[in-house]
């Protein structure tokens, strides 16, 4: 939006082959529409809301027999950081030094999140240079009261 751009962390690469996308786990292996189904089945069956290990586990072994690649790919789903960047121009919100017209939030819960104000307006090119890790390192510079 005019006012907010954002990071987003995805549990996949994409490649464009031959014309269409084709989806990758970060160790490599292809994500298909099988072992999504599997994953969503999984989830569906109640194993991530079982008070018990083999309420948990059971659901994955069964999979794992049909498709040998579901518990790695489960593993990453569950594992990763799903954190994000989130440039703000927030006017509604705006007071001093609390809560700067201009900041970049980081994380969205509200029990890990911060803020890093900013002195001016950016847009979606400066948010992605600022997360290139191969261009220039951005600085922050502490505000005096």
């Amino acid at each position: 939006s005019p006012e907010k751009v954002f990071s987003i962390n995805f549990p996949f690469n994409v490649a464009d082959e031959s014309g269409s996308p084709n989806f990758y786990s970060s160790e490599g292996y292809e994500i298909d529409n099988k072992i999504t189904s599997d994953v969503l089945e999984i989830i569906n069956s109640g194993a991530l809301i079982s008070d018990s290990l083999y309420g948990f586990a059971d659901p994955i072994m069964e999979f794992d027999e049909l498709s040998p690649n579901i518990w790695r790919f489960f593993r990453e789903l569950i594992t990763m950081d799903d954190g994000y960047l989130r440039y703000d121009f927030d006017a509604n919100n705006e007071n001093g030094h609390l809560h700067p017209l201009n900041h970049i939030d980081v994380f969205y819960s509200s029990k890990t999140t911060f803020k890093i104000g900013l002195k001016r307006q950016i847009n979606q090119d400066d948010l992605r240079d600022i997360l290139d890790i191969e261009s220039n390192c951005h600085y922050l510079h502490p505000s005096l009261p």
